[in-house]
């Protein structure tokens, strides 16, 4: 008799726990359908994380050679002013060259392409200057 009485009240919880499980059901497709797109997200961004580990390991690899051509930069920036120097000599021989087989006129006009060589003043004599 005891459980009898309780017969009313565990069919209501055993309809309301089976339209709770109906509702899940209901929802699983779409849950599986949005776990299956991030389980494909994450095998994306997987993809892409060893693809970026693998460019790293490479770039890693290539520092060696960077930091010892970064070393022979001193040398061959005090290099710089030496060719600079040849360059413009070399220019101003070409031009030489050229400005012997045109005419006294055309050479006049022409001259002032050659590359002038950026003169360096000292302090001094700017303040000698400054003196006249």
């Amino acid at each position: 008799p005891n459980n009898l009485s309780k017969l009313p009240n565990n069919l209501s919880k055993l309809l309301s726990n089976l339209s709770k499980l109906y509702r899940n059901l209901r929802k699983l497709p779409n849950n599986l359908s949005k776990l299956l797109s991030n389980l494909s997200k994450l095998y994306s961004n997987l993809s892409k994380l060893s693809s970026n580990l693998s460019q790293l390991y490479s770039n890693l690899s290539q520092l060696p050679n960077n930091l010892s051509n970064l070393s022979q930069l001193p040398n061959n920036l005090s290099k710089l002013p030496n060719n600079l120097s040849k360059l413009y000599s070399n220019h101003n021989k070409v031009l030489r060259r050229k400005l012997t087989s045109i005419s006294l006129k055309s050479r006049k006009k022409i001259k002032s392409l050659t590359l002038k060589k950026p003169r360096r003043r000292s302090s001094s004599s700017k303040a000698k200057r400054r003196s006249y």
